[in-house]
């Protein structure tokens, strides 16, 4: 199976490779004795084998009569991805045949054309696949990965949010990168003065697992060279859902190089989020279906920076500078489509309403031009007709900002 043998990505399940391939296929095999069920409409992501080897697959569905159509997306270990068009039938029995019908990508190259019996019992779809001339073997499924325990999530990872100080009417874009071992990282960036700076930091949890303490250790780069930074400790609180974790608290600094009272910050809040790890691989999945639609920016990579439910498909989004205007210019898709093309973010709050034709969907905000402070940050509202949610976005040459956004499931 050449070009569609695939590393599995999303899913933090460990694989004895050697022998999975011939034990999912026995249990996953034969349907006999299993209620039929309606299968779900939207987002299946998962994996399959083939022989020793194990790879990501991702299924979307579309229910249109007795008819079932779609996109099904493969990842190989390479990052190369491979997105087809399928259509699927339910029997009587219950069982899902869906069949690839074409290849939309890439184009320059031939992929498997793969077949697929499957049953949805308890949010899973379990089953075999195969291919001519390609092989075949097990695959497993869930419904669009929601379902991670959230009580085993570790802290390490990126953590994105804002920064507030009382006596600064301006605020601070910032981000941990919360290493092994306590180490880590984070970055500032002031909508004022004092450009942006690195940290180094340590961070504890609590035995609790509901406290995390962060101390930043010392400034290791900065972009002005005379610009005295607040040295930053926080207590935080971890607040972890299904659809995401947050940290929140008032932290105390002391700036750099001053000792005693005279060299105490004035103190602020400190608050951060970051999408959980079922949401980040549904929106990679997402994101290989429409980065060659992102015109060059579909290159970079994708930093998921929230994950958001609404209660209706049509939606009111704006989008503008809650910080110092310092001519960012964004450009803004959703599932792949343009909204906003180059616009240049001020004050004033540009609107823009659409709707929402399936259940996952990715909103990415692509910076065009960085302004004077790096990265480009960006508020963004989105609201359904019952409730306002406002997200802070950040986004540069490197990166486009994402925010999954799931239809008709209201927050825990």
């Amino acid at each position: 199976m050449n070009n569609c043998i695939y590393q599995k990505i999303g899913w933090k399940i460990r694989v004895d490779k050697v022998r999975c391939g011939v034990l999912l296929a026995i249990l996953f095999g034969f349907y006999g004795g299993v209620n039929a069920q309606p299968v779900v409409e939207g987002w299946w992501t998962g994996f399959l084998t083939q022989g020793k080897d194990t790879f990501a697959l991702g299924i979307h569905l579309n229910r249109t009569g007795e008819l079932w159509v779609g996109q099904s997306i493969s990842k190989g270990a390479d990052g190369r991805m491979g997105r087809f068009m399928i259509t699927a039938t339910q029997l009587d029995s219950g069982a899902l045949v869906v069949q690839e019908v074409r290849q939309l990508a890439p184009e320059a190259e031939k992929w498997c054309i793969k077949h697929f019996q499957l049953l949805e019992e308890g949010g899973v779809l379990r089953g075999t696949w195969g291919a001519k001339g390609c092989g075949g073997g097990a695959v497993v499924l869930r419904q669009s990965g929601w379902e991670e325990s959230v009580v085993t999530r570790s802290p390490q990872g990126k953590w994105t949010g804002r920064l507030t100080q009382s006596d600064r009417d301006y605020g601070f874009y910032i981000e941990l990168e919360l290493g092994a071992g306590g180490e880590g990282t984070s970055t500032i960036v002031s909508e004022g003065s004092g450009g942006q700076a690195w940290h180094t930091l340590r961070w504890a949890l609590d035995s609790t697992e509901k406290q995390l303490a962060i101390q930043e250790l010392a400034v290791r780069a900065r972009t002005d060279s005379v610009w005295k930074w607040c040295i930053k400790q926080s207590d935080l609180v971890w607040h972890r859902t299904a659809q995401g974790d947050s940290l929140s608290g008032k932290w105390v600094g002391q700036i750099e190089g001053r000792a005693g009272k005279e060299g105490r910050c004035a103190p602020g809040y400190l608050f951060l989020s970051r999408s959980n790890p079922e949401s980040k691989a549904a929106a990679d999945l997402l994101y290989g279906l429409q980065a060659d639609r992102l015109e060059d920016a579909g290159e970079r990579n994708l930093s998921v920076q929230h994950q958001i439910d609404v209660d209706g498909p049509d939606l009111r989004l704006q989008v503008w500078d809650n910080g110092t205007v310092d001519g960012d210019v964004v450009s803004v898709f959703l599932n792949g489509t343009k909204l906003a093309s180059r616009l240049k973010v001020q004050k004033t709050r540009h609107s823009m309403h659409v709707h929402l034709e399936q259940d996952l969907n990715l909103l990415v905000v692509v910076a065009d031009d960085i302004g004077s402070i790096l990265p480009n940050t960006v508020a963004i509202s989105v609201f359904d007709g019952k409730r306002e949610q406002i997200l802070i976005m950040n986004a540069d040459m490197k990166e486009n900002g994402g925010v999954v956004v799931r239809q008709f499931r209201r927050p825990e």
